[in-house]
């Protein structure tokens, strides 16, 4: 056997040893890997079984239950734009009597004012009576619109429906042309101004002329 052979071999063997020693940590490192794959496909199995568990048991019907004091409803989850529903009268009567604003009334129920008369209206509320009276114990249009929302206008042709007759309560004329101003601005109607102000058509549009609002 020549030097070169015997260098071959020495090589060979070193190499074969190399490998046994790469398998034998290899086997090494397997081991926990093993058995925390082994250890997690155990804890899924014992969820899954818990899970099981617990769903038959919400199915089932414990007659221990019956006659125990009533849970509290679920909820209805409403879709997207579908309204919440009304609730009764004698809750809706309540609302009004703790905050009485149409504005505030609407807003509690999730409608607009119109939707919030209604309801009022089934509840034996009539707003336009309210107002009328708010209006008779000496609140003016403006303050009425501000607690309750409309335009002056429109409180006006409520308290006219109810049956009142609307006059102006201030004699100062600064404050009536505030109002023609006011008005004019809601409803872009000389007319409307004049009949919420208690004035003339013509006063209505000199009011507005001097202040550089009419262009007719």
């Amino acid at each position: 056997m020549t030097t070169q052979q015997s260098e071959e071999e020495r090589r060979l063997r070193e190499a074969r040893e190399q490998l046994e020693a790469a398998k034998s940590v290899i086997a090494e490192l397997e081991g926990p890997r093993l058995r925390l794959r082994v250890s997690r496909r155990k804890l899924a199995c014992q969820k899954a079984t818990q899970s099981e568990a617990a769903g038959t048991q919400a199915q089932a019907v414990d007659v221990s239950d019956v006659g125990a004091e009533p849970q509290a409803p679920v909820r209805k989850v409403l879709r997207v734009g579908e309204k919440p529903r009304l609730p009764e009268s004698a809750e809706v009567k309540r609302i009004y009597e703790a905050m009485p604003s149409l504005d505030q009334v609407a807003q509690a129920l999730g409608r607009d004012r119109r939707s919030a008369v209604k309801a009022l209206a089934a509840a034996a509320i009539d707003i336009k009576e309210d107002i009328a009276k708010q209006w008779d114990s000496g609140s003016s249009l403006r303050e009425l619109h501000k607690r309750h929302g409309p335009g002056c206008d429109t409180i006006s042709r409520w308290i006219k429906s109810a049956g009142r007759e609307v006059q102006p309560r201030n004699a100062n004329r600064q404050c009536d042309e505030a109002l023609v101003v006011e008005t004019y601005l809601e409803t872009r109607s000389a007319n409307r101004c004049a009949l919420v102000a208690g004035v003339s058509w013509e006063k209505a549009r000199n009011i507005l002329r001097k202040r550089g609002m009419w262009e007719k």
